[in-house]
């Protein structure tokens, strides 16, 4: 007994046209998803960007308010360096993708990321510029950026790097008020 034959499929030479066409509908789907996500998209431009402060502005003394904003160039820092290395290991699977829904999946990714690194950079500039780079994120991306196979490459960007950063930026959430950041969270 053959493969085919264990998992109830017709011989390849006698293959059905339901069979025939699965590839072709799950391109279909996944280009339908492709362009509702392009339609769905959002632009940078329409942050409210000079309209309310970058992030909450705090209360007390000017030493208090001013470590409330370093905490918050660094919240951004990270956001910035997560998302272009995002971008960059987003590139790197559209690039050894070879399957059209895959390739739609990881070419919207792209441009999400660059959407999201282009919203962080914005938003560091109107914090001040960035604070030191977190080196356990550069380990990592330069760890998921060098991983050997695809398989291991996916599994880092995509459950270690994307769930260890939406994790620290959670207990945030809650502090985040009114401000820039607080629409980039939500658009993010």
């Amino acid at each position: 007994m053959n493969d085919d034959q264990v998992l109830g499929r017709e011989s390849e030479d006698e293959e059905s046209p339901a069979h025939m066409n699965e590839a072709p509908d799950n391109v279909r789907e996944m280009e339908r998803f492709y362009t509702l996500a392009k339609r769905q998209a959002w632009k940078v431009e329409q942050l409210s960007w000079g309209q309310i402060p970058p992030v909450p502005e705090g209360k007390g003394s000017g030493e208090n308010r001013a470590r409330r904003l370093e905490i918050w160039r660094s919240v951004v820092t990270q956001q910035l360096q997560a998302d272009t290395l995002a971008s960059l290991l987003s590139s790197q699977l559209l690039a050894a993708i070879s399957d059209t829904p895959g390739r739609l999946y990881y070419s919207t990714m792209v441009q999400d990321e660059g959407r999201h690194a282009e919203a962080w950079l914005r938003l560091t500039n109107e914090v001040g510029g960035m604070s030191e780079p977190d080196p356990y994120l550069v380990k990592l991306g330069e760890r998921t950026l060098n991983a050997d196979t695809l398989e291991e490459k996916i599994w880092l960007f995509q459950v270690v790097f994307e769930g260890l950063v939406i994790d620290r930026d959670r207990p945030l959430s809650p502090d985040c008020g009114s401000g820039s950041r607080n629409d980039s969270c939500r658009a993010l």
